[in-house]
C-alpha cells in the first residue's frame, strides 16, 4: 500500500455555535395557522366510523362526536361550497387515532380512507389526526364538541353514561380553544384530574348533580360552553337539574372529597399559580453540524487522526404537543409566567448545560425529570397520566441553579465513581442520570488524574489511544461497565 503523504492540518470548515436567541421566551409568539378550507363545518353531513379490526361499522349520528382512546376512527365529511354560482361537492376524511389504539388498527384507518376514496370517486382529502391534535374544522363537523372516553367498544350495551349507571365517580378534563371549539377527555381515574387555573372539569359523582370546577382565568364565553346542555348531551348525559358550580380550587378539593372523589395527596400540595392563562411550551434539540478533522496523516495509515463533531444546538416554541410527544423530546420548557419548568427525559448533559444556562436568564427556573412532573408542569397536558400511584415519589423539582452547578462539577472521587458503576449495574442508569446529570457511558471521564491510574493502572493518554473494544474490556474488568 502506498503510504499517504505527510501535509498541514487540514480542518474543514464548521459552523460555530451561537448563543440562542432568548427573545423566543419574551416575544409574542403566533401559533402557525391550520389550513383554511371553504366550509364553516356545520353545512356538510358526516358519517362516522369506527375501525373493527380490518374492517369499519358506522356509528349512530347521535353518537358521532364521542370517541374512544382505545379505538381508531374515520370520519368522512361531505361538503358543497358555491364556486362562480356553481356548487361543487368535496370531501375529505379524517382518520383519528387514539392514544391506545393498536398499531394495527391506526394502519387500518389509514387504509379504509384510501378504500373510501375508491368507493366514492373523485377527489378525497385525507387528513391524519392523533388524540390531542384536533384541527379547529375536525371539532367544527363534530358540532363543535369532541368527547374521548377511556372505556372500551362505543358500541357495545357496556358504554357507561356519564359515570352514573355504573357507581363510579367520573370526571372530564375539559378544554375550549379560542374558536370556541370544546374538548373533553375523559379521566382514567379521580388520581388523574388536575384542578388548575386556565381549565374547567366536570365530575359525575354516582347518583348525584354533576359537578363543575372553572379554573380562575377560565374566560366567562369558556364557561358558559362548558355549562351548555349540548356539552352534557354529547358525554351522554340528559341533566334535569343544573350542575353544581364551582370556582375556588379549595371549595372544590373539598366538595369532590365529600361526594367520592378519591384524589391522591400530590393534589393538595401547594405551588405557585401560573400568572398566564396561556402557558408557552418550548423544545431544546440537539443536532448535528459539520464534522470537525484535524491531524495530519500518518505515514502507515491513510486514516486522520481526531474526528470530532460539532453539536449546534436550537431553541424553538412548540404547539400542540401532547404527553405522548414528550418522550421524543431530551428537553422541554414550560413557561408558565412567573415560573419556568424543565423537563429533561434521557438527555446528555451537554443538552442540558446548553438548556440551563438560556433560561436561567429568567427567574425562578426549576427542573423536572421524566416520571417525577410536578402539577404546575403537567397540567398544561389535557388528559395527562400518571404512572405512579406512591405519592411520595410522585414528583420532585429541583433548583436549575443546583443541577446546572452539579453538571458544572468535572470530577468525582473513586468511591463516587465506583457507587455511580454498582448503581448502573443493578439497572439504575435513568435515576443516576437524573440525580447527578453525568453521561452514565463514561464514567471514565469523571475520574480524577491522580484517581484514573489508581483504577485503571496506567494513564489516561494511553487508555484514551486505545480501540474502543479494549477500553470497553478494560471499563468491564474495573466494574466501570
Amino acid at each position: 500500500m502506498r503510504p499517504a503523504e505527510e501535509g498541514p492540518a487540514r480542518i474543514a470548515r464548521t459552523q460555530p455555535q451561537s448563543d440562542i436567541d432568548t427573545s423566543i421566551f419574551t416575544s409574542s409568539q403566533v401559533k402557525p395557522l391550520q389550513p383554511i378550507l371553504d366550509d364553516d363545518g356545520r353545512s356538510g353531513t358526516l358519517s362516522v366510523y369506527i375501525v373493527n379490526e380490518f374492517g369499519r361499522i358506522a356509528v349512530p349520528s347521535d353518537r358521532h362526536n364521542r370517541l374512544f382512546e382505545c379505538d381508531s376512527y374515520v370520519i368522512l365529511y361531505r361538503y358543497s361550497p358555491s364556486s362562480g354560482g356553481a356548487r361543487i361537492e368535496k370531501r375529505i376524511a379524517y382518520f383519528w387515532q387514539g392514544r391506545d389504539s393498536p398499531i394495527t388498527q391506526k394502519g387500518t384507518s389509514a387504509l379504509l380512507t384510501v378504500d373510501i376514496s375508491k368507493e366514492t370517486g373523485g377527489e378525497l382529502t385525507q387528513v391524519r389526526v392523533a388524540q390531542g391534535k384536533e384541527p379547529v374544522h375536525f371539532v367544527e363537523i363534530m358540532g363543535g364538541v369532541v368527547v374521548i372516553r377511556c372505556g372500551k367498544d362505543p358500541l357495545t350495551s357496556k358504554e357507561t353514561h356519564g359515570g352514573q349507571d355504573k357507581g363510579t365517580f367520573t370526571t372530564f378534563d375539559v378544554r375550549v380553544s379560542e374558536s370556541g371549539g370544546i374538548l373533553a377527555c375523559e379521566c382514567r381515574s379521580g388520581d388523574d384530574v388536575q384542578l388548575y387555573p386556565f381549565g374547567s372539569v366536570i365530575a359525575f359523582p354516582p347518583k348525584e348533580t354533576p359537578i363543575i370546577y372553572h379554573g380562575a382565568w377560565v374566560a366567562e364565553p369558556s364557561r358558559k360552553g362548558v355549562e351548555a346542555k349540548s356539552l352534557f348531551k354529547s358525554l351522554g348525559t340528559l341533566q334535569t337539574n343544573g350542575p353544581r358550580i364551582l370556582t375556588h380550587t379549595e371549595e372544590a378539593h373539598e366538595v369532590l372529597k365529600r361526594a367520592g372523589w378519591k384524589a391522591s395527596e400530590w393534589h393538595r400540595v401547594v405551588e405557585k399559580i401560573p400568572s398566564s392563562a396561556s402557558p408557552r411550551v418550548f423544545s431544546f434539540a440537539m443536532g448535528v453540524g459539520n464534522v470537525v478533522v484535524r491531524g495530519n496523516r500518518s505515514p502507515n495509515c491513510s486514516s486522520l487522526d481526531l474526528t470530532q463533531l460539532t453539536v449546534i444546538f436550537k431553541g424553538e416554541e412548540i404547539f400542540d404537543v401532547t404527553q405522548e410527544d414528550l418522550s421524543d423530546l431530551p428537553v422541554v420548557v414550560c413557561d408558565n409566567g412567573d415560573e419556568i419548568y424543565v423537563r429533561f427525559c434521557n438527555a446528555k448533559p451537554q443538552e442540558k448545560t446548553v438548556a440551563l444556562r438560556t433560561v436561567l436568564r429568567s427567574s425562578s427556573v426549576w427542573v423536572v425529570a421524566a416520571g417525577h412532573e410536578t402539577p404546575a408542569f403537567t397540567c398544561r397536558f389535557q388528559g395527562w397520566r400518571r404512572d405512579s400511584k406512591d405519592s411520595s415519589e410522585l414528583f420532585k423539582r429541583t433548583s436549575a441553579q443546583c443541577v446546572l452547578d452539579d453538571l458544572s462539577k468535572k470530577t468525582f472521587s473513586l468511591a463516587e465513581v465506583l457507587a455511580f458503576a454498582s448503581t448502573l449495574q443493578t439497572g439504575g442508569a435513568q435515576a443516576l442520570s437524573e440525580r447527578h446529570h453525568i453521561d452514565v457511558s463514561k464514567l471514565e471521564d469523571l475520574l480524577a488524574e491522580d484517581d484514573f491510574p489508581k483504577l485503571f493502572k496506567m494513564p489516561r493518554d494511553k487508555f484514551d489511544a486505545m480501540p474502543e473494544w479494549k477500553r470497553l474490556r478494560l471499563k468491564q474488568d474495573v466494574g466501570l461497565y
